[in-house]
């Protein structure tokens, strides 16, 4: 019987072959049958399998030096920081809540950027200094 690979977090699912399939991938727990699902058949290539190899080498490389790690909200996989985006004050409408009278976060700030290194998903954070901020902001 052929490998099941998740085509979302593209990892290897192994079933019991007394109760069959899965039907949702136990690891980040998506669909794996009907219309979200494409079956593709693909041959097993040694420089494919020799070149994700040295993707997951060097990804692992990459987490250990990042002071955080945060997990992708999709696939659970841990995201690398990509970098930072700063935000010039005319780029950036700040909301103002009636709790608090004044914005929490205003411009200029900087977020960072973070890859999965599973499903790419992109997701944005404030930068330290910038969380800090907006904690004294609202702790006033």
């Amino acid at each position: 019987m052929e490998p099941v690979i998740c085509p979302w977090c593209d990892t290897e699912i192994v079933w019991d072959e007394e109760i069959g399939p899965e039907e949702e991938c136990p690891h980040c727990n998506n669909e794996l049958k009907g219309y979200r699902t494409l079956q593709v058949q693909l041959d097993a290539v040694t420089e494919d399998d020799e070149q994700m190899g040295r993707y997951e080498e060097t990804v692992e490389q990459v987490l250990d030096q990042q002071e955080e790690v945060p997990e992708c909200m999709y696939c659970r996989e841990y995201m690398v920081l990509a970098g930072k985006q700063a935000t010039a004050p005319n780029t950036f409408q700040p909301n103002v809540p009636e709790a608090v009278g004044q914005p929490f976060v205003e411009a200029p700030f900087n977020v960072n950027m973070y890859v999965c290194t599973g499903c790419f998903q992109v997701a944005y954070v404030l930068s330290a200094e910038d969380r800090q901020k907006m904690i004294n902001r609202l702790s006033r």
